[in-house]
C-alpha cells in the first residue's frame, strides 16, 4: 500500500515520530516510586559524590559525575543523599528528585531516534529504510525499558550512536581530500575529527564497552589513512599531516576527556572509606579521616610496622591466611602476602648492626641492617636453601631462633635517594626511613638477594582466588626485588607525632592507572553464582530468540512486583536480516514504492 509521505515535511513526521517514542518512555514513569534493579548503584554512587566518600566502581567516572549533577539540579540535597542508601526496592524519599532524572533518561532514549533516522539519511539510504530504523528504536521494548529507569545505558546509547554519525561525516571529509577534483577546505575536516574525538572521549568515559566502538572506528581510519598514500594528488605534506591530526583528535583528545573525567572524579572523592584501601599508601594517606597521616616522622627501631608492596596491587606482607589456618602455630608460621588489611601484618623491626655505623641511634635509616620477626614470637624472616647454586630458587619462610644476626639480617636500599629540602633537619643526616615516603628495597645480608612476591606461585595454587585476594609466595631474587614502603607504624616509646601527608606526593596518573586495573579485576570478579541466579540470567543460546528476559529491581523475593526488561524479537531480526547498506536499501526503497 502506498502512502504518500512526501505530502508531508519529513521534519514533521519525524518531530511526530520522536514525540511518540517519548511519549511512550514517559508514560507513567514515576508510578513506581521504588529504587529499581542497577538504580541501587547509580544511587549510591551520587550519594558518596554528594558526601565526598571514595567508592570503587568498574565503570569509568563521567556518567556517574552526569547523574549526581542531574540530582544536584533538580534540588537535591546533601542530607538527603547523603542519608539515603539507595538499597534495591527501597522507597524514594520524597526529598529525592528521582521522576526528573528518570524523565532525563527518558529524553536521551527518545533523541536516539532522530539520530537515527540522520545517520541513515547521511549514509545516502533510502527513506524507507531510515523510517525502519527510527521506528525500530522508537518502539522497541527493551530500548524503551532501558531508557525508563536511572543507568547509564540510555546516554551510552545515544553517545555511541553520535560518534557513529560523526564518522560517517568526517570520513566523508577525508576521502574528499585524496580527490584530485574537489578541494575541499580543511576546517570542517579539522572540526569533525574534533567532534569525532570529543565524542569518542565521552563514549568510553561512560562505559569501556565503548572501546568496541573505538576499535571498529579505528580500523576504518587507518585503512584511510593507509590508502590516502595511494593517490598521486596526495603529497607527503598533507599526509603526513592527516596521521598527526588523526593522532591528536583521535588519540590525545579522547584520553584528555577520559583523565579529565578521573580528575573531578578524584577532587571530589576525598573523604576515606574502606574501599580506598586498594589504591595503595600513597593514596589512602591524601584522604581526610585517613588513620595512615598521623605518625612518627621517621621509622624508629624496635617498632611494629607493616610493610606493604608500592605497586598495584600493593599486597601486605603478613603471617595470615585462611587457607592455611591449620598449620599456623605460635612457633610456625607462613610468610606470605594479602591484599587485606589485618592485625597479622604488623612485624617487628629492629636494627642490626653489622659494620655500619650506629648515626641516627634509634632511627632506620638507607643502608642499615635489620631484623623482620613476628611480634612476641622467635619467629624471623629468613631466606632458605643457602646452599643452592641457583639463587632464583631461593625461598623465604619464618624460622623460629635465627642461627644469628647475619642469617635473618635485610639491607635496606631505598629505590630514590630524597631531596635535600624534606630531609629532617631534628638529626642532620639523609636517608631516613619514613612512614610511606620511603620507598625500598630489602636485601639479603647473606645472598645479596632481594625480597620478592612471586606471582607466579599463588599460595594455594588458584591462580584466581590469588589475584583476588593477593596470597602469593615469597621469593629472594636476583635485581627483581619487590619495592616496598612502611604503610603504618606502632610504638610503645614516646615519639612525637606530625602529619605526613604533606611531605608525600600524589601521582595522578599513577592513581588513574591504578584505578582502571582495579575496574577490569573487579569486572572479572563478577561472576554469576548458577546455584542462584541461574532462574533469571540467560544461556546464550536464548539470546538470539530473546526468549528469558532480565528481571529487575530483585530476585530474593517473589512477592514484590517484578520488572521484565525482554527486546522485541520481530524488530532485533528485521535489523540483523536487512544490513544498513545501500544494496539492502534500495530493494527495500523499491518494495515500498510496488515496483
Amino acid at each position: 500500500m502506498y502512502i504518500p509521505t512526501r505530502r508531508i515535511r519529513p521534519r514533521v513526521l519525524l518531530a511526530t515520530l520522536t514525540g511518540i517514542a517519548l511519549c511512550i518512555r514517559l508514560q507513567s514513569i514515576s508510578r513506581d516510586n521504588r529504587v529499581v534493579w542497577d538504580e541501587t548503584h547509580l544511587g549510591r554512587f551520587s550519594s558518596k559524590y554528594t558526601t565526598n566518600t571514595f567508592y570503587l566502581d568498574v565503570h569509568p567516572p563521567l556518567g556517574k559525575l552526569l547523574l549526581t549533577l542531574l540530582f544536584h539540579l533538580f534540588g537535591n540535597t546533601v542530607s538527603t543523599l547523603g542519608s539515603f542508601n539507595f538499597a534495591s526496592g527501597s522507597t524514594y524519599p520524597a526529598e529525592v528528585p528521582y521522576t526528573a532524572v528518570r524523565i532525563v533518561q527518558a529524553v536521551f532514549g527518545a533523541l536516539l531516534v532522530p539520530l537515527t533516522f540522520a545517520l541513515c539519511r547521511y549514509l545516502k539510504l533510502p527513506v524507507a529504510v531510515a523510517w525502519m530504523a527510527a521506528v525500530f528504536v522508537a518502539v522497541d521494548s527493551a530500548l524503551v525499558g532501558i531508557s525508563r529507569i536511572i543507568v547509564l545505558d540510555s546516554m551510552l546509547l545515544l553517545a555511541n550512536a553520535l560518534v557513529v554519525f560523526v564518522f560517517a561525516y568526517s570520513r566523508q571529509a577525508l576521502n574528499g581530500l585524496s580527490n584530485s577534483r574537489r578541494n575541499i577546505s580543511a576546517a570542517p575536516w579539522y572540526w569533525s575529527l574534533a567532534m569525532l574525538g570529543l565524542t569518542l572521549g565521552i563514549l568510553c568515559s561512560i562505559k569501556l564497552v565503548g572501546l568496541l566502538t573505538v576499535a571498529l572506528l579505528g580500523t576504518y581510519v587507518t585503512v584511510d589513512l593507509m590508502l590516502l598514500s595511494r593517490y598521486h594528488c596526495t603529497i607527503k605534506k598533507r599526509f603526513v599531516t592527516a596521521w598527526i591530526v588523526h593522532g591528536a583528535t583521535l588519540i590525545a583528545l579522547p584520553l584528555a576527556i577520559y583523565f579529565f573525567g578521573f580528575a573531578i572524579h578524584f577532587s571530589l572523592l576525598t573523604n576515606y572509606s574502606p574501599e580506598a584501601d586498594s589504591m595503595g599508601s600513597d593514596f589512602i594517606v591524601q584522604m581526610n579521616g585517613s588513620a595512615l597521616q598521623i605518625q612518627p616522622e621517621c621509622i624508629y627501631d624496635d617498632s611494629f610496622v607493616t610493610i606493604r608492596s608500592n605497586g598495584y596491587p600493593f599486597e601486605y606482607l603478613t603471617t595470615k591466611n585462611q587457607s592455611m589456618a591449620s598449620v599456623q602455630s605460635r612457633q610456625q608460621r607462613i610468610l606470605s602476602t594479602t591484599k587485606r588489611f589485618l592485625v597479622e601484618d604488623y612485624f617487628t623491626i629492629k636494627r642490626v648492626d653489622i659494620g655500619h655505623s650506629s648515626m641516627g641511634k634509634e632511627t632506620i635509616s638507607d643502608g642499615h641492617f635489620v631484623q623482620i620477626s613476628v611480634p612476641k614470637t622467635r619467629l624471623f624472616i629468613v631466606v632458605s636453601g643457602g646452599h643452592q647454586h641457583n639463587v632464583q630458587d631461593y625461598s623465604v619462610n619464618l624460622e623460629a631462633d635465627a642461627r644469628n644476626s647475619v642469617s635473618s639480617a635485610w639491607r635496606i636500599e631505598l629505590v630514590s635517594k630524597p631531596p635535600l629540602s624534606i630531609t629532617t633537619t631534628e638529626h642532620g643526616y639523609l636517608g631516613q626511613i619514613r612512614p610511606i615516603f620511603s620507598k625500598f628495597k630489602l636485601v639479603s645480608a647473606i645472598h645479596n638477594c632481594e625480597l620478592a612476591i612471586d606471582y607466579h606461585a599463588p599460595l594455594d595454587g588458584v591462580v584466581k582466588h590469588s589475584q583476588a585476594t593477593g596470597q602469593y609466595i615469597l621469593k629472594c631474587l636476583p635485581a627483581l626485588g619487590t619495592v616496598w614502603n612502611i604503610e603504618h607504624q606502632l610504638s610503645t616509646k614516646d615519639l612525637p607525632l606530625t602529619n605526613i601527608s604533606r611531605t608525600i606526593a600524589l601521582s595522578f596518573i599513577k592513581q588513574t592507572v591504578t584505578y582502571n586495573r582495579l575496574m577490569r579485576q573487579i569486572n572479572s570478579m563478577l561472576v554469576s553464582d548458577p546455584d542462584m541466579f541461574s532462574a533469571v540470567e540467560s544461556a546464550p543460546l536464548s539470546w538470539p530468540f530473546l526468549s528469558q528476559p532480565m528481571q529487575l529491581v530483585t530476585w530474593s523475593d517473589d512477592s514484590q512486583l517484578k520488572y521484565l526488561l525482554i527486546g522485541n524479537p520481530v524488530l532485533w531480526w528485521s535489523s540483523a536480516i536487512f544490513p544498513a547498506d545501500l544494496k539492502a536499501g534500495l530493494c527495500l526503497y523499491n518494495i515500498h514504492l510496488g515496483r
